[in-house]
């Protein structure tokens, strides 16, 4: 008889695993190869241990912890005989249970460990190392967009979008990146990485990146602003996400610009990671990010108040009334940030608005209370304009600059109102109450220019001849800017003999010397119908009007020419009814078709 009897162990699981939060249904296998007297107990353990280590060569700073500990025991009768024994067992194990881990200096451990009592000689033992595995899940998906922090970077907006943070081992992390600003930045590439990190939280709750998996996305494919689609692979054996107060393992989806030089700043989006297996619902494409998005919000705009889609990063652009609006993209930081841009005829008052610096003294009277603790407006008019009264002046700045109060900043000149906005999300419904906001602003400027009660007030010293130029106004669909006053937006077309149309844009201003009205100005749009490059040189070098234009000689005092597409038309003296310029501008116009050899289909034979 020996002392050390000889006895061999296995065990068997259902499916040759261990699923965590059901019961494990197992079978210890003894094989004898003799008989052995006196076996009291066949005891069996399930054990859960993590360990971590500080680096103490010694060993004394390992860390361990036992996380589950389920003991078995089967009481024998007496000599165990030669051959096979088969004996069931069972074990409940806790739905928090971890599978067997191994990171950074730490790891989770599983043992079953199966002894024969024998109280005449030295038990026989065994231990099996079992696959544990997390149950499965049956999740919604949770799509995400994200975007990096204010201080990721001087230039460098990257936003993120997944089709959902519920993923699965050995499946993908599918998605979409695009870079705001990143057109000067200074970066080679942006790397994805999908990272494990175990948080001991047994000892001192330190974190420990340990897995790894990661794409390379080059900096020529994301510098335009481009959606770029991902799609990152899982490893099967990368660890699930898994708490259970010892060792936690979170994992991250890490978003890095690499700079070349110096730092490289990076984000994370939280993950959680299914075991092989888990079904996630509800999955479809992730939101697009960056510029293709901005086209489809841009789109949306366009469509809810009749403005047409602008070339990126202009979103809308369109008319309302006499003004031109913009509408940019212009994010700040993480935020969404849009620019808008509101023209308008030159109200000839002098003003420009800008923000408020150390060196000013004082508010300025012309300003809403609202903005005159930020801003201060310069009025500095133009010595041959008609006086304004500075009511009249702080009337008009109030009404364009009105519901602007919370506005990232604002500009306003004589031709241009400017302001930033944030927005709240970066939802269709909030770019397209930003568009209807953004309408109403250019009617409002409109009004302050235009309206008859409220709006800019007309010279005393003509004011019998209002009413004659608020309907050459009218009846060219103008806009009448009363302060000098002008009108912009005369329009003159005509067919030509083929079909083919011809058309000028002219602006008539009147020109003032000592507060009296001395005559006007015809500053003449050509780019519809340029003057001929030879005939505009020969203009821009003589010294009063040449033989080509002679027949202009009987309306204009002078004809200067800027270039091809653009021309200024002076006309000495005042007629108190404004129409009375017109038969100039329309033989100017006459004379512009012949210069370039064209006839009007309305011409006399000749």
């Amino acid at each position: 008889m020996t002392l050390v009897p000889h006895c061999g162990f296995g065990v068997h699981l259902p499916d040759g695993e261990v699923r965590a939060g059901q019961r494990l249904n197992g079978t210890v296998v003894l094989k004898v190869e003799e008989p052995i007297s006196r076996a009291e107990n066949l005891e069996l353990a399930f054990i859960t241990t993590a360990w971590a280590s500080y680096g103490s060569p010694d060993g004394s700073g390992v860390r361990r912890a036992t996380l589950f500990h389920a003991p078995f025991m089967l009481g024998l009768s007496g000599t165990l005989g030669a051959g096979e024994h088969a004996h069931p067992f069972v074990v409940d194990i806790p739905p928090w249970l971890p599978p067997a881990y191994s990171g950074s200096h730490c790891g989770i451990e599983n043992t079953i460990k199966v002894r024969l009592d024998v109280d005449w000689a030295h038990d026989p033992r065994a231990s099996f190392t079992p696959r544990v595995v997390v149950p499965r899940g049956h999740v919604a998906a949770t799509p995400v967009v994200m975007r990096s922090h204010p201080s990721f970077h001087e230039k460098v907006v990257v936003e993120v979008s997944l089709k959902s943070t519920n993923v699965v081992q050995d499946g993908f992390i599918e998605g979409s990146i695009a870079l705001r600003g990143a057109e000067s930045a200074r970066f080679d590439a942006v790397d994805l990485a999908i990272v494990g990190s175990s948080t001991i939280r047994m000892s001192r709750s330190d974190r420990r990146p340990c897995h790894v998996s990661r794409v390379r996305i080059g900096a020529e494919r994301v510098k335009g602003g481009n959606n770029v689609p991902f799609a990152l692979r899982i490893p099967a054996d990368f660890p699930p996400t898994f708490k259970n107060g010892f060792i936690d393992h979170d994992v991250v989806l890490a978003v890095t610009l690499d700079t070349a030089v110096g730092f490289d700043p990076s984000f994370t989006i939280p993950i959680h990671l299914w075991t092989a297996g888990s079904i996630v619902e509800g999955t479809s494409s992730a939101a697009v990010v960056g510029s293709d998005r901005s086209r489809i919000i841009a789109h949306a705009m366009a469509r809810a108040i009749g403005f047409e889609e602008g070339a990126h990063p202009v979103l809308i652009e369109g008319t309302v009334g006499p003004t031109k609006a913009r509408i940019v993209d212009s994010p700040r930081g993480p935020r969404p940030c849009v620019d808008i841009d509101i023209d308008f005829p030159s109200v000839d008052l002098g003003i420009e608005l800008r923000p408020e610096r150390l060196v000013d003294l004082g508010t300025s009277s012309l300003l809403p209370k609202a903005l005159a603790s930020r801003f201060v407006l310069l009025h500095k008019p133009e010595p041959d304009v008609p006086l304004v009264e500075d009511a009249a002046i702080a009337s008009f700045v109030e009404r364009v600059t009105r519901g602007l109060e919370h506005a990232w900043d604002i500009r306003l000149t004589d031709h241009h109102l400017g302001f930033s906005l944030l927005v709240n999300d970066d939802s269709h419904d909030s770019f397209v109450r930003l568009a209807h906001f953004v309408v109403a602003r250019a009617h409002e400027v409109a009004g302050a220019i235009q309206d008859s009660v409220g709006g800019l007030p007309f010279p005393a010293a003509i004011a019998s001849s209002r009413d004659s130029w608020v309907a050459l106004a009218a009846a060219y669909q103008a806009t009448l800017i009363p302060i000098r006053p002008s009108i912009a937006g005369i329009m003159l077309s005509a067919r030509l003999l083929g079909g083919d149309e011809r058309s000028l844009r002219a602006t008539l201003t009147s020109v003032w010397k000592e507060n009296v009205p001395a005559g006007v100005e015809w500053s003449v749009d050509l780019r519809a119908t340029p003057l001929p490059e030879k005939l505009a040189d020969e203009i821009k070098k003589s010294e009063g009007l040449p033989d080509a234009a002679s027949s202009l000689k009987a309306y204009f005092s002078e004809v200067e020419v800027h270039g091809p597409e653009a021309v200024t038309l002076r006309a000495s003296g005042w007629h108190d009814e404004p129409r009375a310029w017109l038969p100039g501008l329309e033989a100017f116009f006459a004379w512009l078709l012949e210069a370039r050899s064209e006839r009007r289909a309305d011409s006399p034979y000749r």
